[in-house]
């Protein structure tokens, strides 16, 4: 691309628009500044003397004003108030010149440090869209895959027919349960009732939800949790848990423990769900919370069934009731995720 082709199209872009009218605020405001100095300034060379300035100004012989100076006097006078007059408006010139070249660097640093987390959350739509068009695609394509071949057979067993609709209804499922995830991810409210709350009731509630997974895999949960109470609200803490408890039994192995246990910490709780699972790298531990990021490793390892949604929809809940998860991991020997809430 040559460089006058990337010369059009820089100025076609949102930066070059928006250090635009950053400039022309700038050169507005300089430019005026400028001419009313320059006109005041003027004003005040121009301007007579006062009565009382004369007062002591020695007279003529004639005893009139005009004979108080002489002519050659005026004409340096007048000559040396033209050229400080014209000093003057190249000073404010070269002063305006100064600040056109400046005021476009800083313009396009403001456009920059303006545009740049608008940029960033439109490149995050554009790819939360891409990864959910794509994850909607895969079961859809199995139902109408499947049904089309069903369609073709003249016949159709019972037996085949019932096993057709029981494939179909398990796609379905897969449907609703991603459509679930991506409503609570747009779900955000600043209205959340808080009240004390008691945390064997929330990991109560969570276990609740994970039991029978676990159960097929022969995983204990082990709940050290003691009887500590915070500020928060439950049903948002307990989603947080069943979440972290899901993600736990999914890439833990078989004949694993997981443990569930709390301490007060200074002015915060700290809530922990510690398991004996694959583990996660250290270079993608900050890639964890970003929406339908699964590791490779944990893909081909792990026979998985989930979209990468459930520690996104865990730390969107955990914004909104004012907690912070992070997460302690190492390859071979498990995870442990810390729920950090705040007392009051």
């Amino acid at each position: 691309m040559s460089k006058e082709v990337r010369l059009k199209q820089f100025f076609t872009t949102p930066t070059f628009r928006l250090a635009a009218i950053h400039l022309a605020i700038i050169m507005l405001l300089s430019v005026g500044f400028s001419v009313v100095f320059y006109h005041t300034s003027d004003r005040q060379f121009s301007r007579p003397f006062s009565p009382a300035a004369t007062q002591n100004m020695p007279l003529s012989p004639l005893g009139n004003f005009e004979g108080r100076f002489d002519r050659e006097l005026r004409s340096a006078m007048d000559e040396r108030f033209n050229q400080t007059r014209q000093e003057l408006l190249v000073k404010l010139v070269w002063i305006n010149i100064v600040t056109l070249l400046l005021g476009a660097a800083v313009s396009y640093i403001l456009a920059r440090w303006s545009l740049k987390p608008i940029e960033e959350a439109m490149d995050a739509q554009a790819q939360f869209v891409s990864d959910a068009s794509h994850e909607l695609r895969t079961p859809l394509a199995v139902l109408q895959t499947t049904n089309e071949v069903a369609l073709r057979k003249t016949k159709l067993p019972a037996a085949e027919a019932r096993e057709l609709a029981a494939h179909n209804v398990e796609e379905v499922k897969k449907l609703r349960d991603l459509t679930n995830m991506l409503l609570d991810l747009s779900k955000h409210t600043d209205e959340v009732a808080f009240e004390k709350v008691n945390l064997q009731d929330v990991v109560s509630e969570a276990m609740s939800s994970v039991v029978a997974v676990a159960q097929g895999k022969n995983i204990t949960i082990e709940d050290t949790v003691p009887k500590l109470y915070t500020q928060t609200n439950q049903a948002l803490l307990a989603r947080i848990v069943s979440v972290l408890l899901d993600n736990a039994v999914k890439y833990s192995p078989n004949d694993t423990t997981i443990t569930l246990s709390a301490i007060r910490s200074g002015k915060k709780v700290l809530l922990r769900v510690t398991d004996q699972g694959i583990g996660i790298r250290d270079a993608e531990l900050p890639l964890i919370f970003r929406r339908f990021y699964r590791t490779d490793k944990s893909r081909s390892a792990q026979d998985t069934q989930g979209y990468g949604l459930g520690l996104a929809i865990a730390n969107n809940i955990a914004q909104q009731i004012g907690a912070k998860i992070a997460v302690k991991s190492q390859i071979g020997k498990g995870s442990t995720f810390t729920v950090e809430l705040p007392q009051n």
